[in-house]
């Protein structure tokens, strides 16, 4: 059965950030590395259960995405994606 989909608030703000900051330097690749990050996303709904539960996080799974780590919950019916971090900022 596939889950669905849902970005949080926070994941949604993430997304906006990365895209953000990647424009400063380069708008075009800003744009495309947000559509690799959501198809990236896409993908996790597919496969919720091939990545790692975390160690800060019982329950919580993370998907690296080249420099940023993709935070994201697996319910019956539901993939939540929490969190889209850089790997720098992660303590």
């Amino acid at each position: 059965m596939k889950r669905r989909l849902v970005i949080s608030a926070e994941a949604q703000r993430d997304l906006l950030r990365v895209r953000d900051y990647i424009a400063d330097d380069n708008p075009a690749r800003a744009e495309t590395y947000l559509d690799e990050l959501l198809a990236r996303c896409a993908g996790i709904a597919d496969f919720p259960f091939a990545a790692p539960e975390t160690l800060r996080r019982p329950g919580w799974r993370v998907v690296p995405h080249g420099f940023y780590m993709i935070f994201y919950t697996v319910t019956e019916r539901r993939v939540r994606i929490r969190a889209v971090k850089h790997s720098a900022t992660l303590k």
